[in-house]
């Protein structure tokens, strides 16, 4: 009879209290939702055959993990909103005789009413949608529909029993707040206020060198391997800066907006103002969550959308041409190695190469130490920024490959690359051969360039194939085994579609081994089902991450203005029963959302700017080079959050204002 009772007035509870409920169950709607697509697609065994599908499938179980962090930190997050809001009727319940155990029971109704809507209609909502997120997927893909649709049950047991158990979080969480609360607290927790609070100097500074580090790092990152190891160390600076700065800084602000006579002794900012003092720490929390979320938004957003929109230019830059057959050998062989037996089987076809570049090369990592280059033998690379790699081509190949007649004279060499401006004038390499730059404004075909700049690179023109066999040897001498070998390459062109030179590809694989070469063939078709799955997958999973961040940004906005709300009411009606009139209240509300809600907003941009670099070079492991396409995707992200931002402001400020006018007591 009691569990009835507890479980009636945990519904009529949720009833009354519909305006905090409401976005609370409709995000956790949407958490699931999303938890249920994502490893829904994972296995989906249409996505697993087509081409790119291996690597859409790791992408989207990353996005499973990461969903199920985030549902359980954000829900853990917003309900404490509730709970404070909910303090006033769990204390009624207390002083009209029902102990802490009655009124925890309460709260696991709750809980589990919130749970049942949230699970119960997120499944839902993720079974009749996953087959239309399956569609999208595939013509993201370029991929032929499949009318096939599946429900396995094992999945809607696994992810009704990963949100159970973090509803049971949230559940524990509220229980033991109940119990180590006094029915007082309880009663004054949803209208109380907070003192002033000190301005610590010590945590704003700290605050400012967290951010300032971590744009430091972002800014000083010279490869995309650094980049990759310092992102995440930035990341946590950042974070933690804007969580002190916001709650630090901002109280530091307030008081010289009060120090500035002519601004703070007007009606409406002298209200905003002195009303935001009384908050700042946890109003400059909620306004760092903000930041922090809407950062996450634009950051996934703009690269997502950059490396789909990128997709041709990266391949592109990885093949240049439609077939490349690449030999690899101990000796050096002739120069026309791999020309003329390519040359013998394309005119068995009828075919002749076209766009043609063919070249020497060999190569090695190392580091770089003032202006020599160091083999590493153990591998280790602590110091990533020191990370290079070095490659060395014939002089003869190279003036045959760019129409150049350039001479040099023994010690001499061309050089071009990332890392020339660590070097002045010239370069010792593993301590045995030195060079001076003969020129360094050279022509250079992209072919010729490596695969990607991940990291700093140099390439350097050495005089003859005597100077290109001692390099080969001193790199031999200081990696052994683990060494590189010398590579012909031979690039070309066809009259043929891209789609018919993966059969010409196969070919000629076959037609070289008649012939005793071993080769390696890249065909730049064979390698576009890859890109474009993952592309389109990162880009569908940029979406869906996003998609949950904003909502979680949004439902962020959309709390702090009901609690500041209902803390402020009080105050406001005091006001206006002494004269205030609604007009000067909107002014006010106006003052005081307007000073800070676009504080986040502003700082992401700023975030965004300083990342932009690191960004940069973590772009470039995927092979896009396309800065100014980055650029253009920042600028349309942030712009439309910027919309979106606004949109989210008149929503939220009406709401406020009805809550501190009155109008909207009744709900």
């Amino acid at each position: 009879m009691k569990l009835s009772l507890y479980a009636r007035l945990a519904a009529q509870n949720i009833r009354k209290s519909r305006r905090l409920y409401v976005p609370y169950l409709l995000s956790g709607v949407c958490m699931v939702m999303i938890f249920y697509v994502l490893s829904a697609l994972t296995g989906d065994p249409a996505l697993l055959s087509m081409s790119g599908g291996a690597q859409m499938a790791m992408l989207l179980t990353l996005g499973v993990y990461v969903m199920m962090l985030f549902s359980a930190l954000f829900l853990l997050y917003t309900s404490s909103f509730l709970m404070k809001q909910r303090g006033r009727e769990l204390s009624l319940y207390n002083m009209l005789g029902m102990s802490k155990r009655h009124i925890v029971c309460i709260v696991f109704f709750e809980t589990l009413f919130c749970a049942g809507i949230c699970i119960g209609a997120g499944l839902a909502l993720g079974v009749l949608s996953s087959k239309a997120f399956q569609l999208s997927l595939l013509r993201l893909m370029g991929s032929p529909v499949s009318p096939d649709f599946t429900v396995a049950p094992s999945l809607l047991g696994t992810t009704a029993l990963t949100f159970l158990a973090i509803f049971l979080l949230i559940f524990l969480r509220g229980a033991v707040s109940v119990l180590r609360s006094n029915p007082v607290e309880l009663m004054r927790a949803s209208r109380s206020g907070e003192k002033p609070p000190r301005a610590n100097a010590l945590k704003a500074l700290l605050g400012i060198a967290m951010l300032a580090a971590g744009y430091v790092l972002a800014l000083r990152v010279r490869n995309a391997l650094s980049a990759f190891t310092m992102f995440f160390i930035a990341v946590l600076l950042v974070i933690g800066g804007t969580f002190q700065c916001f709650s630090s800084a901002s109280v530091f602000f307030l008081r010289l907006l009060q120090s500035n006579k002519g601004y703070y002794y007007k009606p409406n900012h002298f209200i905003s103002v002195s009303s935001m003092r009384y908050r700042m720490k946890r109003n400059g929390t909620s306004l760092a969550v903000i930041c922090i979320l809407s950062t996450m938004v634009l950051v996934i957003l703009s690269s997502v959308t950059c490396l789909y929109a990128g997709t041709q230019d990266m391949l592109m830059t990885q093949y240049p041409r439609q077939i490349e057959i690449t030999h690899k050998s101990d000796e050096l062989p002739a120069a026309d190695a791999l020309s003329a037996p390519i040359g013998r089987a394309l005119a068995s076809e009828g075919l002749t190469a076209e766009n043609v570049i063919s070249y020497r090369s060999t190569g090695a990592a190392g580091r770089i130490d003032g202006e020599s280059i160091l083999a590493d033998r153990d591998e280790s690379f602590t110091d990533m920024d020191s990370i290079i790699s070095i490659t060395v081509i014939p002089l003869a190949d190279y003036n045959a490959m760019c129409g150049t007649s350039y001479v040099l004279a023994p010690g001499e060499a061309l050089a071009t690359g990332s890392l020339l401006h660590r070097l002045n004038g010239g370069v010792t390499v593993f301590g045995s051969l030195t060079y001076t730059f003969a020129a360094t404004d050279i022509p250079l075909p992209t072919d010729a360039q490596g695969d990607f700049d991940v990291v700093e690179s140099l390439l350097l023109i050495v005089p003859d194939e005597d100077a290109f066999m001692a390099f080969y040897a001193a790199q031999n001498a200081a990696y052994g085994k683990a060494s590189s070998r010398i590579s012909t390459i031979y690039a070309f062109d066809t009259t043929l579609s891209d789609a018919e030179t993966s059969a010409l590809g196969s070919r000629l694989a076959k037609a070289m081994q008649d012939e005793g070469i071993d080769i390696y063939r890249k065909v730049r078709e064979d390698n576009r089902g890859d890109y474009e799955g993952t592309t389109a997958g990162f880009l569908f999973l940029g979406i869906m991450l996003s998609a949950a961040f904003l909502c979680a940004a949004v439902l962020s906005m959309y709390y702090k203005q009901i609690t500041e709300g209902y803390e402020d009411q009080a105050r406001f009606d005091v006001m206006r029963k002494v004269g205030l009139s609604l007009r000067m209240i909107r002014q006010s509300i106006n003052s005081q959302i307007l000073t800070v809600f676009f504080l986040p907003l502003v700082v992401a941009g700023v975030h965004l700017a300083f990342a932009f670099p690191m960004l940069t070079k973590l772009l470039t492991v995927f092979g896009l080079f396309n800065t100014r396409l980055f650029v253009t995707t920042v600028l349309v992200s942030y712009g439309a959050f910027s919309l979106l931002y606004v949109l989210v402001y008149l929503i939220t400020s009406r709401t406020y204002y009805r809550i501190v006018s009155g109008a909207g007591q009744a709900a």
